[in-house]
């Protein structure tokens, strides 16, 4: 079973626009937001049973990265949906700022929570301690290889964080909580699934 949830352009950007909300001088390099945004995304699924973006997190150079996310920043989002991300974000060269607030955010209680449990742990890091930290973690270590970009699996994430509750028998258990958020490739009036 692969687990994969759609992404959501829109979530992506108020993550990002929140994240950036409560920095100092409300902007950060890219390099950090994206690893604000990875360790928020994680823990989310780890704890909800879904993503905050939905988008897919790869193990790259600089670090595991949410793609999706990383390309909508860079302007290259392919499918026209860019969900009006330099209405709130500026970004120049390395640096992104935050332009205006999105009203109202469409995140809800769980994704705040956790999103200010990332700032309040990994927020005051300097930008290259943080992707010190981020290419120690388990998950990266297993995926990245030089001169590549590997997609981190949700599978793998409960593999090494949830303790055998939700991966026994080299399976993951997939809860009802990230069932209703999942990508599901058949048409969803099929019943007989």
């Amino acid at each position: 079973m692969l687990i994969r949830f759609d992404f959501d352009p829109r979530k992506s950007v108020q993550a990002m626009a929140y994240l950036l909300s409560k920095m100092q001088g409300r902007k950060t390099d890219k390099v950090k937001l994206m690893k604000l945004l990875y360790l928020a995304d994680r823990d989310h699924f780890l704890q909800e049973g879904r993503p905050i973006t939905g988008d897919d997190q790869y193990a790259m150079p600089f670090g595991p990265v949410p793609t999706l996310s990383l390309n909508l920043l860079d302007g290259q989002f392919g499918d026209g949906e860019d969900a009006d991300i330099f209405t709130y974000l500026q970004t120049g060269d390395h640096e992104i700022s935050l332009r205006q607030i999105p009203e109202p955010f469409g995140l809800g209680e769980s994704e705040f929570r956790i999103l200010d449990a990332i700032l309040e742990r990994y927020g005051a890091m300097d930008t290259w301690a943080l992707q010190d930290f981020t290419h120690q973690l388990p998950e990266y270590c297993r995926m990245f290889r030089p001169g590549t970009s590997t997609r981190i699996p949700f599978e793998l994430l409960l593999e090494i964080y949830s303790k055998g509750t939700l991966f026994r028998h080299n399976r993951p258990v997939v809860t009802s909580a990230m069932a209703a958020h999942m990508f599901c490739p058949f048409d969803r009036s099929e019943t007989d699934l």
